[in-house]
């Protein structure tokens, strides 16, 4: 009876290890980091590319064009991609090409949620961007589209944000550092 009892254990345990892998990748809204799962979530649909950070570490986000014109999109804590964009092979996992960023059928906008530690995003993308800091003391710096940032995050003085041409707003908190290059500044 020990003999089965322990080849039914061998058997089933790797069953259960498969589950436990398939269930990783269907919920990547709760990646486990030891595991290696990526975190930061990139998809486009149609022209819009969004960007979820993953929580509960400090992302290093930047978003650009490459020399084909295609938006790329990285993350040093490793990123995901979904529809639309595709992991760039020798990255590490940490770079995401969603496709071509101009002319017909290219990107019209991004939409951002970063996390909730100390984040930063940085963008040379002349694209209309829309960035919700979430919490913790972030940096966001956005490129020549009309850009709108939301720091707010009932911290005084804790975010800064800078923009470059573009028609942009932000909202921040009381002593929020938003450079002038921000058309249009709002502190709480």
């Amino acid at each position: 009876m020990k003999t089965a009892k322990s080849s039914l254990t061998r058997k089933a345990a790797p069953v259960l290890v498969a589950g436990v892998s398939l269930a990783a990748f269907a919920v990547p809204a709760a990646p486990a980091f030891a595991q290696g799962t990526p975190g930061s979530v990139v998809d486009r649909i149609d022209g819009t590319v969004r960007i979820l950070a993953r929580a509960n570490v400090a992302n290093h986000m930047r978003v650009g064009l490459a020399a084909n014109g295609h938006l790329i999109v990285e993350d040093d804590t490793h990123i995901q991609a979904g529809q639309g964009c595709t992991i760039m092979p020798g990255t590490d996992d940490t770079a995401a090409d969603c496709g071509p960023a101009t002319g017909s059928g290219g990107v019209t906008r991004i939409n951002a949620a970063l996390g909730n530690f100390g984040d930063s995003f940085f963008s040379t993308a002349p694209i209309n961007t829309n960035i919700n800091a979430g919490t913790g003391g972030d940096f966001v710096r956005t490129g020549s589209g009309n850009d709108t940032i939301n720091l707010r995050d009932g911290v005084i003085g804790n975010d800064a944000a800078a923009c470059d041409g573009g028609n942009d707003a932000v909202v921040g908190n009381l002593r929020d550092v938003i450079t002038t290059d921000c058309e249009r500044r709002v502190r709480f």
